[in-house]
């Protein structure tokens, strides 16, 4: 088995190794102890409106592409927008506080609403019969209004 070395953005090796097969785990960690992780291009990590946007749309769906999300949120929170897809109120809440700090958020029954009560913002709204998503959703929309 040669050595193989992956350049992929930190901190996704787990991405990237999804893409292998491996017969057990101890092949696993040989091809892992060579890993090499190179940081995103400048270029990779523009945010745009459409990115947003069609995150947005991707989640309102119940459905996203790790490239799109890549494009449309920070590095640093790719793992909180993961965690609350799949449900995580801690992670929506961290999401929450890095891309909208200071806001007021509200999640009842399937809704979830934020908004910037200083500022006298309009509402942003998510619905979802998951709470941290129909919470993420209000985020993305409430984060694309600030951009």
């Amino acid at each position: 088995m040669q050595d193989q070395h992956l350049h992929v953005p930190a901190p996704c090796f787990k991405y990237a190794a999804a893409h292998h097969t491996f017969d057990n785990a101890e092949s696993v960690a040989t091809s892992m102890s060579g890993l090499e992780i190179a940081p995103p291009k400048p270029e990779q990590r523009t945010t745009t409106m459409s990115d947003l946007r069609k995150l947005i749309e991707m989640v309102e769906a119940d459905y996203f592409e790790v490239q799109v999300m890549e494009k449309a949120i920070p590095l640093r929170q790719w793992g909180n927008f993961i965690a609350a897809y799949h449900g995580s109120l801690d992670a929506a809440r961290a999401l929450h506080d890095a891309l909208v700090p200071g806001w007021t958020f509200d999640i009842t029954n399937g809704s979830a609403f934020v908004c910037d009560v200083a500022k006298a913002t309009p509402q942003y709204s998510g619905q979802c019969r998951v709470h941290a998503a129909a919470w993420l959703i209000a985020i993305l929309k409430a984060y694309e209004a600030r951009q």
